[in-house]
């Protein structure tokens, strides 16, 4: 009989809790996603109000470029967690900025990361010139010496008041062309 409150405390526990799952790995208020990529197009549709913070609940390979729209203000929260790019992916940097992207990481130790581990390649790009990048704690890292940086702009600007760049190649590259 105890197992059976056990199971029904839980299960209700659940549908009280919110939407996210065991498998999501970020979630914006109390909506699971199973991928960045979902959470940042929910912010981009405009089917979550900008700005919007995505925590990260979980660890991530990117297999695709995720892009924030101009226009649009988005807090990562990186919670400890890791983003990286997955080496079979041959992408051009993990995420291009033309509106508004905070890194933060409100988790304990402030160990979250953005990784890219493919040669050639940034880690994250500003685009448009209304684009600002802040770094307000967590990691932007590149780990092969022949990377195209960690954090590179065409356009825009690039805050940084805490956290860390750790560049195998080039850390910061802001052209404003």
């Amino acid at each position: 009989m105890k197992k059976f409150y056990s199971i029904m405390l839980m299960t209700t526990l659940l549908f009280i809790s919110g939407n996210v799952w065991a498998e999501d790995v970020a979630k914006i208020d109390d909506k699971g996603y199973a991928t960045l990529v979902d959470a940042i197009k929910d912010v981009n549709l405009g089917n979550v109000a900008s700005p919007a913070t995505i925590t990260m609940v979980d660890d991530c390979d990117m297999a695709s470029t995720i892009a924030i729209l101009a226009g649009k203000e988005i807090t990562l929260d990186l919670n400890g967690k890791t983003i990286k790019n997955d080496a079979s992916q041959s992408l051009a940097q993990l995420i291009t900025v033309n509106g508004k992207l905070t890194i933060d990481d409100n988790s304990a130790d402030k160990n979250g990361v953005i990784k890219n581990t493919a040669s050639g390649k940034y880690v994250i790009k500003t685009d448009n010139a209304a684009a600002v990048l802040t770094l307000n704690n967590g990691t932007i890292e590149t780990t092969t010496g022949n990377s195209q940086g960690a954090v590179y702009g065409t356009k825009g600007k690039f805050v940084m008041t805490g956290g860390k760049i750790i560049a195998a190649g080039t850390g910061v590259t802001m052209k404003n062309v």
